[in-house]
């Protein structure tokens, strides 16, 4: 064999290997991007259910009738998250609680994680979040 020929077939073994290398790298940069982006979708439906119950304490604070705060509250959880539901709990005038809870049905790994629920929304894990407040 002549030199020339063992010099091309080392460029091409080189060429593969680059690639394929160059492959994984971006597969580790697309599956770090996929993550990030699930993890900021998360966040971004706990803030909107932190406001959601926020208001809802507020309106109830300001002594507007139960059934109508509700049933805002409930609107507004159904609006705004994924098959979202909501509902206050507790006397009036006492310690009470506004718990929303929504479904998540793209989280890698149910049943870890801070705002985690044992129910489940429309047959689906379910991500919920519980205020306790009082008047």
């Amino acid at each position: 064999m002549s030199r020339r020929r063992i010099a091309a077939g080392t460029s091409l073994m080189e060429v593969l290997i680059a690639l394929a290398l160059a492959a994984t790298a971006a597969s580790g940069t697309m599956g770090a991007q996929w993550y990030a982006l699930q993890s900021l979708r998360a966040t971004h439906a706990h803030l909107r259910a932190t406001l959601i119950a926020d208001s809802t304490i507020e309106l109830l604070r300001v002594g507007i009738p139960d059934v109508a705060v509700i049933a805002r509250l409930r609107e507004r959880a159904a609006r705004e998250l994924m098959s979202g539901t909501g509902a206050v709990s507790g006397p009036d005038g006492a310690v009470r609680r506004v718990e929303l809870s929504w479904s998540d049905p793209l989280r890698l790994t149910p049943g870890t994680g801070p705002a985690v629920c044992e129910t489940r929304v429309a047959g689906r894990a379910a991500q919920c979040l519980t205020v306790w407040f009082a008047r």
